[in-house]
This record gives structure tokens, C-alpha cells and sequence, in this order.
């Protein structure tokens, strides 16, 4: 078993002072806040920290994508511009985007290979080193003034995927078409420019951020050249290999239904059959952790030898108005429910050093047990039901259950339990937008659940919401998929509005 964390660039660069964030942690760029960024993540537990180096722009002194500080102005006023425009800062934009500059190019003025350090020093600390490379990253495509922006993106409307959509849709119709031989090109000139100045222990293709790489329509016939790109990146992963003296693996980081993968040209499992791929995790894109995520099946699918690490978001949610934080004993159910099904390792996505789940030392906790089935079959847990994001055009995503449960009718809601520990105590919990009428009725697989009190406070969605608890009789909850039926038999109809098998294990 195994855990790996993913660590974006803004994590560590970026001013996460203000809302949402208010982290009170401001940290410096010098080899001291270096060591300090890796000693959160590097506790016993965590197998590897994948660092991200670059949006549209490097966040290091790239020669194949233009460095983010390129063209930063710095006025007698203090104030920095670009192209004459004054950098956006947290009031009232999207983004700090004088300080990320002002870091980025601090710290390579103060530590003379950031990475070189970053890789020794997590040698040191017993942790693996990665690269993660952002395959088509268009974060503020709604301004292509912006700093963020790389040339190519900007003097090239052209080689986007749906330019004549920059209005009309949210950033994706603007991701880079992998179809255009000089989008591809520009894009394994990176490839390569990590490999031959980085040294690593791994190197994942992030194809999540984002993951749209053709002009709508024509993902399918240009799937093949997604895959000789992976052929490409393999045969620099072998040279390094050979050059370091240790095995360089691959991750990739794809959508967390294999047919959504294949729709967006990401042939996934004939990348691993061809042996192009080590890891593979299957992720949500950003709103919620997935308790649908089918790690069984891409158990099945996977060649024997190719880890699968599914991955954790940051957030959960059954929809979108009703989500929230996640917490350590949401993130132990879910992991406990991919271990059961196959899984080789967890994968955290934005459970960051300066950018947490609900707490921040709670959270370095979790890494310490997150990677062992074993360890987390002695921990209470939280079994969430979430909806599934779809990034597939055309294809919708699908509820966590159906919410309305009409009168004199009934809702099954389907979670997977993980492997339910010997002596654990389980509620059933239901959040509904008014209370539950006496006459519903509650059942798990088949066996009805009394009214009973919830546990200790729990931190749920901050939408009206009225949280109804149910005792699961022993033996009642198995291994695996377990079905909740909620039978209406009022004539008012129900709006269930939250989802969840609570197990409690005497710790």
C-alpha cells in the first residue's frame, strides 16, 4: 500500500492569506521554506510528494515554457505590471497575481537549483521526489491578458480547441488542441526539458488539468497521438532511468470512469497493456471526492503490475449547492471503501500544506495511516454519498441519488462500506431539508434500521439540513456495496438532501 500527495504550485508560491483560503501560514522562498513545505507532507506514511512546476506558464526558469515572471514590470510605485497592466491582487480578483510572480522569481534568485534541493532533500526525509506536469492547463483563460498566459495560447487563438467559445463557456472550450503538430510539439519540449534537468524518482502526465486536448468532435480519431506521446515520454523515462541509475516510473492522472477517459482521447488501458504507464489514478476533476468511483473495474482492466491509486479531492459533496470540506474520517471512508475493491495506494488532490482539509494538523495525521488498508480498519470512519462529475462533453453527470422521493414511493441509495471492522457500530444518517415523517421507513440490505441518536457532532454541509440517525442491527452491514432503501410512506413527498453509513470502531 502506499499514499501519494499531490503538490500544486500555488500551495507553495502563492498568497493564501484571504478567502477561501486564510491560511495563516506565510512562507519563505529560500531553502528554509523549502525544508519546511517538505517536512509537513514527508511524515512515516507517505510513500512519495509529486511537485507541480508549471501551469501555461513554468514555474521555474523553463527554456522550453516561458518562466511565470516573464515580462513582470516592478514600477518605482511598487506595484507590478505587465505588458503596462498593474497585476491583479486578492481584492477582488481571482488571484494574488503580484505575489505569485514576486515568489516564483525569488526563490530561483535565492536557491540555486530549487529542485536539486527538493529532490536531496526528500531522499533524506525517506519520501520519493516526483514531477507532475499540467498537460493542458488553462486556469484564467476568461482574460487572455493575463500574466498566466503562455505565447503560444495567446498569439495562436487558432490552435485552441473552441476559441470562437471564449464567451460562451467556462475556460475549457480555451485549453491547447493536442491536434495542432505545434501544440504537441511545444508540449513534449517540456516533457523533455524535465527529464534532462530533473532528476526524480517518478513523472506523471496530470491529463486532469484539464482534460479536454481536441476540438470538440475529434477526440476519438486523435486518440493515437495522445498514446505516442506516452510512447515519447517512456522512452525519456528509460534514458533518465539509465542516466540516474534508478527506475524513473510513470503516473497518469486521468478521468475516474475509464469509458469518460477513452471519450476524451486518453486510451488509458492500452497505455498500461503497451507497458507505457507504472500508475494510474483515476480522479475526480475538482467539486467532489467519489463514492462512485468504479476502482473495481479498472482493477479488472488493468494489467497485473500497474498500480491503481484512486484519488481524494479536497471537497465532498451529494451536489453542488450541498458540499463542504472534507475531513479525516470522510477521507478513511473512502479510502477504506478503494482498498476493498482492488486498490493499490491513495492519491490526495488538494490536501495541501497551505490548503487543507477541514484542519490542518489533522490532516498531516491522516498521511501518517491514509496509505494502510491495515491501519484504517481501526479507525472510525465515514461512508459519503457524492455525486460524480462528469468532464466528458455531452454526457451529463450523474447524482449521488435521486433527492425527491415522492409520496408513497421510495430511494435506494448505493455505498460502498470498504471491509467492515469486527465489533464496529453503524448509523445510517440522512440529511433532509425537513424532518423525516414518523412513518418512513429505513432499510439496509433489506433489514429495518430504528431511529436513534446521531453521533457526536459531526460536521455536515452548511445548507438547512436536518439530520436524521438510524442504527444498523449487528451483522447487517457487509464487505463492499451495501444498499440503503428509504420508503416514503407519507403522502408529502421527501427531499433527501444527504447520504451516509457512519461506523464507529472502539479505537
Amino acid at each position: 500500500m502506499s499514499l501519494y500527495i499531490n503538490d500544486d504550485a500555488w500551495c507553495f508560491f502563492a498568497n493564501r492569506s484571504g478567502a477561501p483560503w486564510h491560511s495563516p501560514i506565510v512562507e519563505t522562498m529560500d531553502e528554509a521554506g523549502l525544508k519546511r513545505h517538505i517536512d509537513y507532507y514527508a511524515v512515516p506514511g507517505v510513500t512519495g510528494i509529486l511537485f507541480n512546476p508549471n501551469a501555461m506558464r513554468a514555474f521555474f526558469d523553463s527554456r522550453a515554457f516561458e518562466p511565470l515572471w516573464k515580462g513582470l514590470e516592478e514600477g518605482d510605485d511598487g506595484k507590478a505590471r505587465y505588458q503596462g497592466r498593474e497585476l491583479e491582487t486578492r481584492c477582488g480578483a481571482p488571484e494574488d497575481f503580484a505575489t505569485l510572480c514576486r515568489n516564483v522569481k525569488a526563490l530561483f534568485q535565492n536557491v540555486k537549483d530549487p529542485y536539486r534541493f527538493r529532490y536531496d532533500y526528500c531522499r533524506k526525509k525517506g519520501v520519493e521526489m516526483w514531477i507532475s506536469m499540467r498537460m493542458n492547463d488553462v486556469h484564467y483563460a476568461d482574460d487572455p491578458t493575463r500574466i498566466m498566459h503562455g505565447e503560444l495560447w495567446r498569439d495562436h487563438p487558432e490552435y485552441r480547441r473552441a476559441a470562437y467559445k471564449e464567451k460562451y463557456s467556462f475556460w475549457f472550450s480555451q485549453c491547447l488542441d493536442y491536434g495542432e503538430k505545434a501544440v504537441w510539439d511545444h508540449h513534449f519540449t517540456l516533457v523533455r526539458e524535465y527529464f534532462e534537468r530533473f532528476e526524480m524518482d517518478g513523472f506523471e502526465l496530470d491529463w486532469m488539468r484539464s482534460p479536454f486536448y481536441f476540438k470538440p468532435g475529434f477526440a476519438e480519431p486523435n486518440c493515437g497521438l495522445l498514446t505516442e506521446f506516452m510512447r515519447g515520454v517512456k522512452h525519456l523515462a528509460r534514458e533518465a532511468a539509465g542516466r540516474r541509475g534508478h527506475p524513473v516510473k510513470i503516473n497518469v492522472r486521468v478521468p475516474s470512469h475509464p469509458e469518460e477517459a477513452l471519450y476524451a482521447g486518453l486510451d488509458v488501458v492500452n497505455w498500461c497493456r503497451e507497458g507505457l504507464a507504472d500508475m494510474v489514478t483515476p480522479s475526480p476533476y475538482f467539486q467532489t471526492s467519489e463514492s462512485g468511483l468504479p476502482v473495481k473495474l479498472w482493477r479488472r482492466l488493468l494489467p497485473d503490475g500497474v498500480a491503481l491509486l484512486p484519488c481524494l479531492e479536497q471537497h465532498v459533496g451529494s451536489s453542488l449547492p450541498v458540499r463542504m470540506k472534507s475531513t479525516p474520517e470522510i477521507d478513511t471512508g473512502f479510502a477504506s471503501s478503494y482498498y476493498q475493491q482492488g486498490a493499490d495506494g491513495i492519491y490526495l488532490f488538494n490536501h495541501l500544506y497551505r490548503d487543507s482539509i477541514n484542519n490542518w494538523e489533522s490532516q498531516r495525521k491522516l498521511y501518517t495511516f491514509l496509505g494502510s488498508a491495515c491501519a484504517l480498519s481501526r479507525k472510525s470512519r465515514r461512508h459519503v454519498a457524492t455525486y460524480h462529475e462528469c468532464m466528458v462533453e455531452g454526457i451529463s453527470g450523474r447524482a449521488a441519488f435521486d433527492d425527491n422521493i415522492p409520496a408513497n414511493g421510495s430511494v435506494s441509495v448505493r455505498l460502498n462500506g470498504g471491509s467492515i471492522p469486527a465489533g464496529s457500530e453503524s448509523r445510517v444518517l440522512l440529511g433532509t431539508a425537513v424532518p423525516l415523517p414518523g412513518s418512513a421507513e429505513i432499510r439496509l440490505n433489506t433489514v429495518v434500521c430504528m431511529p436513534a441518536p446521531p453521533p457526536a457532532p459531526l460536521p455536515l454541509p452548511e445548507v438547512p439540513l436536518e439530520l436524521n440517525a438510524f442504527s444498523v442491527p449487528a451483522g447487517t452491514l457487509h464487505d463492499g456495496e451495501n444498499l440503503i432503501e428509504i420508503i416514503n410512506r407519507s403522502d408529502a413527498e421527501i427531499r433527501l438532501r444527504w447520504a451516509e453509513i457512519h461506523i464507529r470502531v472502539g479505537e
